[in-house]
């Protein structure tokens, strides 16, 4: 899903890579950075909330914990020093750059307000059914085998 080759090819351009903030600071965060002339993408989804005498509809992150920033790599400092912010996703030492189109794909399963359904837990090594998904079209997260 995530690419790991953070070379001087990449850092020529903007890159999207995934920003660890603290449990929820996602909106304070996303706020802050913008503030800051840096583009980030919080994904929020609809959910609705009860208290003792109401339910509510509120924008809760998709991903908890998480914002997405596209940045130039060396611009990582200016990200970091932002409230909240606690590291860039990385793997084997390097940030992991995320391709446009899985932030296209990701922006497009909310536009079409398709549902979500979010999962407690996988258990590792036993196989999971996908009957629909948007994330299938791009042909990199379904096997065609039955």
């Amino acid at each position: 899903m995530w690419s790991n080759n953070a070379t001087d090819e990449h850092n020529k351009k903007s890159q999207w890579y995934e920003l660890h903030t603290r449990c929820r600071y996602e909106k304070k965060v996303d706020y802050l950075l913008k503030e800051k002339g840096i583009t980030s993408y919080l994904p929020l989804k609809e959910s609705y909330h009860r208290w003792s005498d109401r339910y509510k509809k509120v924008l809760t992150p998709l991903f908890s914990c998480y914002v997405f920033v596209s940045i130039m790599l060396w611009d990582s400092y200016a990200v970091l020093q932002t409230d909240g912010a606690i590291k860039l996703v990385s793997f084997n030492g390097k940030p992991a750059v995320i391709p446009d189109d899985q932030i296209n794909i990701i922006k497009q399963i909310l536009e079409e307000k398709i549902s979500i359904y979010q999962a407690d837990f996988f258990v590792p090594g036993k196989k999971v059914k996908i009957f629909r998904s948007p994330l299938i079209r791009s042909g990199r997260y379904a096997d065609s085998k039955k």
